[in-house]
């Protein structure tokens, strides 16, 4: 981050008004970011160093207005824009000069001194004209920043009226500060833990030794803008890492919320901005709960098999809070589970049920079948159940008897008949057992995110 400092020197048009000096974000001209009165009576130049973090490489717009009390309003006198590439970075108004008005420049002299132009570049423009450049290409003037006296050549001196105006460059610091969003440090959190402002850009890790650890972000009022917390739920036998919120702090997620959970080996980037903590990573895992996975690995990170069991709403809390945003059909009691239809057929089981108590919850049982259909979610819901059937066919039977040679011939054939024989079906490829058709298939394992 960088720090700002601006130089003023003018007057007021109406010595009952006061300076009032304003920080805005290019990208939000009309937003104030920081305002600051100076006391009266100014001194010429005047300093007024800004308390806000601004970004390095950012572009920022100072005000100088001048209002009939301390806020930023009235009339803007001058403004000037800055993109910061140091610790510090100063910037001056321009300073309007008028030859026998201005103090220390008069008519007839070729010289103008200003002591509080020491240190600064700059250029002298005679107001109107641009850069002072004589025809043969030769600069007017010359400038001593050691002294803060500009000079005009031989034989030209300033005079009565004219106009000048003096621009700055600004002022960079020559000590270069780490850059807020940059890891200084780390920490090992082992117990739920409220954090402070003393745990920004530091790499927290985060190592429970139970299912679930529970930690508070710091208080956003502590931090400036754009300090990071860095978090990582890596390590220790939580399942689960639950962040919340202090007071009335939001993250700015899909909506502004107060809670993000984390499970193992995810990790959680957040920065102060624009009054809310904003996310500055991809965070698949929290936006991917409920996904199903098919995998040959019966074990997955973060993931359960759907096979039917009760887990505990504490240990997944992210899971049930999932689990509560489907339709109400997808959640049923325990005993609706052993709901059947006219077949016997168990119609709920890839359902979740709200469990046995208040304190666990159901997973889908998907191991009894073998295709999942997709629905549009009106006339018929994710869960249902739906009985195989056999589509209406016909079959095209030739059949045979026997006639006084001892042959077949097909129904009727013309010619000598005898009586017709008995029709025999080989059952020998049917070897399916259960009393259903199948298809031919592999095993997978149907995981659930969590």
């Amino acid at each position: 981050m960088a720090q700002i400092q601006v130089s003023i020197e003018g007057s007021l048009i109406n010595s009952s008004n006061n300076f009032v000096v304003a920080l805005y974000d290019s990208t939000a001209p009309t937003v104030v970011l920081e305002s600051q009165a100076p006391t009266k009576p100014y001194s010429n130049p005047f300093q007024v160093t800004f308390a806000y973090d601004a970004t390095i490489g950012r572009t920022y717009i100072v005000k100088l207005w001048e209002s009939a009390d301390t806020t930023p309003s009235g009339t803007v006198r001058n403004s000037t824009s800055i993109t910061p590439s140091a610790n510090s970075t100063s910037v001056r108004f321009n300073d309007e000069l008028i030859v026998d008005t201005s103090a220390g420049l008069t008519s007839g002299t070729d010289t103008y001194v200003n002591s509080s132009y020491i240190g600064w570049d700059l250029w002298f423009e005679r107001k109107g004209e641009g850069t002072m450049f004589a025809t043969t290409g030769t600069p007017e003037y010359t400038y001593d920043k050691t002294t803060g006296t500009i000079t005009l050549p031989s034989g030209i001196t300033f005079q009565p009226g004219e106009e000048f105006v003096t621009h700055f460059y600004p002022q960079i610091g020559t000590n270069i500060q780490t850059v807020s969003g940059g890891i200084s440090s780390g920490v090992i959190i082992s117990a739920n833990t409220t954090f402070d402002n003393t745990y920004k850009n530091k790499a927290i890790f985060c190592q429970g030794s139970t299912s679930q650890l529970v930690c508070s972000l710091p208080a956003l009022s502590t931090l400036l803008d754009y300090d990071y917390i860095y978090i990582y739920s890596n390590g220790g036998s939580h399942i689960n890492l639950v962040l919340n919120t202090q007071g009335t702090d939001k993250i700015n997620s899909s909506s502004q919320v107060t809670q993000i959970i984390l499970g193992q080996c995810e990790v959680l980037k957040l920065f102060k901005a624009n009054g809310v903590f904003n996310i500055d990573n991809d965070i698949a895992g929290v936006l991917g709960v409920g996904e199903f996975v098919y995998t040959m690995a019966l074990v997955d990170a973060n993931t359960l098999q759907c096979a039917g069991q009760l887990v505990n709403r504490a240990d997944y809390p992210r899971l049930w809070a999932w689990v509560q945003t489907l339709d109400s059909s997808m959640l049923v009691t325990e005993a609706a589970l052993a709901t059947t239809d006219g077949n016997g057929n168990l119609i709920n089981q890839a359902k979740f049920s709200s469990g046995t108590t208040s304190s666990n919850f159901r997973l889908p049982k998907l191991t009894n079948y073998e295709l999942l259909k997709v629905v549009d979610g009106t006339a018929r819901k994710a869960g249902s159940f739906e009985e195989e059937d056999l589509k209406p066919h016909s079959h095209v039977q030739t059949l045979f008897q026997a006639v006084n040679n001892g042959g077949l011939k097909p129904v009727g054939f013309s010619g000598t008949t005898g009586s017709l024989t008995n029709s025999v079906y080989s059952t020998a490829n049917n070897t399916s057992t259960s009393g259903r058709n199948k298809l031919k298939n592999t095993g997978v394992y149907a995981l659930i995110r969590i």
